[in-house]
């Protein structure tokens, strides 16, 4: 998998968050938050020139290649203690949820 290292770069030539970046780039703040994040998945040419011109690197500098051994140590996934017992999670008389587990949510753009 190919990754990009836009925070990086960034933080080595001195530009401490996505909107900095932005401003500086001229690229939409949206678009600065996901590649600071890694979380573009396609970007355009003129995008990778900008960037370019901003961090003061080359096209290549950008991405990096996961090898497929680091990406599978980094999705292996705990097995569920089936010792647990069952209420381990519910609710409690104040509403809260008790538990070890954190659930994720996502925001889709």
């Amino acid at each position: 998998m190919i990754k990009l290292i836009v925070r990086n770069l960034a933080v080595a030539a001195g530009i401490g968050n996505a909107l900095v970046l932005s401003r500086q780039s001229g690229l939409a703040y949206a678009m600065c938050y996901k590649l600071w994040n890694d979380q573009q998945t396609r970007i355009d040419l003129t995008t990778i020139d900008r960037l370019c011109d901003v961090l003061g690197c080359s096209p290549g500098d950008l991405f990096v290649r996961e090898t497929a051994a680091a990406r599978s140590s980094k999705s292996a996934v705990r097995p569920i203690d089936k010792a647990a017992p069952a209420e381990a999670a519910s609710a409690d008389s104040t509403g809260s949820v008790t538990g070890n587990r954190c659930r994720r949510i996502r925001w889709i753009d």
